[in-house]
């Protein structure tokens, strides 16, 4: 069968679990004579409608299925879509950014931060913590450089 034929073949089809005619391609085909009289393989457009109709088709029928890129058993195959989640960048990071890359990097910390409050939260609070930690060093530093200057 060619990819045209394919096309037609899953335009339209009668279900075997309602008897109903349907457009697009069934839930599940099998490659297996139908029991109501319609020429074609078997096919249901539906878990439901194909659950309701064990009876009637072939205990052990999973290498009848012609359409199993679509199921890893007699369950549907739920394809979760991949996202880009957004890195967050230390501070040294951040500074070795080129002037388009820091651009584009803050429009994409804007809407991560949109996105997801209590993450960038996190994030900010940790910038303000390593802010913080600094600060006490660079004090303490000071402090020291004082010690050894004290002229008497």
């Amino acid at each position: 069968m060619n990819s045209y034929t394919e096309q037609l073949h899953h335009s339209s089809y009668i279900c075997c679990g309602s008897g109903e005619p349907c457009q697009g391609k069934p839930w599940i085909t099998l490659r297996c004579d139908r029991w109501d009289d319609v020429k074609g393989p078997v096919t249901f457009s539906s878990y439901l409608h194909y659950r309701n109709n064990l009876d009637k088709i072939p205990r052990d029928h999973f290498h009848l299925i012609q359409n199993k890129e679509d199921f890893n058993e007699i369950r549907p195959v739920l394809h979760q879509p991949v996202s880009n989640e957004f890195i967050f960048l230390t501070e040294t990071e951040i500074n070795d950014l080129t002037n388009e890359q820091y651009s584009q990097y803050k429009l994409d910390y804007e809407e991560a931060c949109f996105l997801n409050e209590t993450k960038s939260r996190v994030y900010e609070e940790g910038l303000h913590n390593d802010e913080y930690t600094r600060s006490i060093e660079e004090a303490e530093d000071t402090d020291e450089l004082d010690l050894y200057s004290d002229d008497y």
